[in-house]
């Protein structure tokens, strides 16, 4: 199991990430900063999942998944995967 908030090794060497609303209490620069090193981890090979309501976040992200009352509702790559411009819904 996995935590909801934090980062755990698998014994295969795996990281995950776990980042619940991680630029909800932050600045726009500080919250840019967070996305960065995000995105760094993962060009490293972590993987990390981001819960968020927000969508400009959200579009950052390679893969979008959207959960509603507890089940999958969609889940596609975002538009920073696909290259292409703006908010992937």
């Amino acid at each position: 199991q996995i935590p909801s908030g934090g980062t755990t090794r698998f014994e295969n060497g795996e990281i995950i990430t776990v980042a619940d609303e991680p630029t909800g209490n932050l600045d726009s620069r500080t919250g840019t900063d967070v996305m960065e090193l995000f995105e760094r981890l993962h060009g490293e090979g972590h993987t990390i999942v981001v819960v968020t309501h927000d969508p400009e976040i959200a579009a950052r992200a390679h893969r979008r998944v959207v959960l509603r009352d507890g089940a999958i509702e969609s889940d596609k790559p975002t538009a920073a995967r696909t290259g292409e411009t703006g908010v992937s819904t």
